[in-house]
């Protein structure tokens, strides 16, 4: 069914667009470098909503029209607004920033240039202080929780010597790339040599353990394609059934 807009007449050097905003159409304004404040032509009918700046949010500069708008639509503009400022404080802690922002300095780096009161209210009582990736120090100031207390090669190889040493296991690669972004292939090809990589069956997850080289053995090629051929069907089998039965195929 075609749905009817009012006219909105394009300002030189922007670009109106239609989107799709799950059940509702929202009418999306995109601007075009060298111009930081929209302008909304004054024939465009009563708008209301969010206002993003397009150069440096990954939300597209828009108001919504409230005679268009659909409850699971708006609900779906909030949350792009809430991964907006968790990816910039995720942003800022790989590139190793350790600062600390109050709301109006972050959402203002972001790029969020004006939020109504209705969800400014919504990402300061509810959103943020329930997000796992933010975390909320004294004075209301925010900052990225990593899923790992890691920055680099030094500390990787620090935290897996922990978990060792504790029998506490290894960490996924994905929580690695998480926290120091696009430099894990760098620290990864670092680390190489100084850990296990596994591949989790379940679902196909890489974990990433300490390799201890205290542990290593010299073991014969011909005894490695042996035991790897091996098949039991007695699961009650004893190290020394294992071991007759390896001297018997060896011999």
């Amino acid at each position: 069914m075609k749905e009817d807009f009012d006219p909105v007449v394009s300002p030189p050097g922007r670009k109106i667009v239609i989107v799709r905003c799950g059940a509702s159409w929202t009418l999306a304004l995109l601007l075009f470098l060298g111009t930081k404040n929209p302008h909304i032509p004054p024939s465009s009918p009563s708008l209301c909503g969010l206002l993003v700046d397009a150069r440096s949010s990954s939300i597209a500069q828009y108001k919504t029209c409230p005679k268009y708008i659909h409850q699971n639509g708006y609900s779906r503009c909030k949350f792009s607004v809430l991964r907006t400022v968790v990816d910039f404080l995720k942003m800022r802690y790989q590139e190793k920033d350790t600062e600390h922002y109050t709301f109006e300095e972050m959402t203002e780096k972001a790029g969020l240039l004006h939020l109504n009161a209705e969800v400014k209210e919504w990402l300061v009582k509810e959103a943020l202080p329930h997000n796992l990736k933010v975390e909320v120090t004294e004075g209301m100031y925010y900052l990225f929780k990593p899923p790992l207390p890691i920055t680099g090669r030094h500390s990787l190889l620090r935290l897996l010597r922990q978990k060792y040493k504790k029998g506490l296991g290894g960490v996924m690669l994905s929580d690695v790339q998480e926290c120091v972004g696009p430099r894990w292939k760098k620290i990864m090809r670092q680390v190489e040599r100084e850990v296990l990589q596994v591949v989790r069956k379940a679902d196909r997850k890489l974990i990433i353990f300490h390799k201890d080289k205290s542990l290593s053995l010299s073991v014969s090629e011909e005894l490695v394609r042996v035991w790897r051929g091996l098949s039991f069907s007695d699961s009650n089998k004893t190290d020394e059934d294992i071991e007759t039965y390896l001297l018997q195929e060896i011999c």
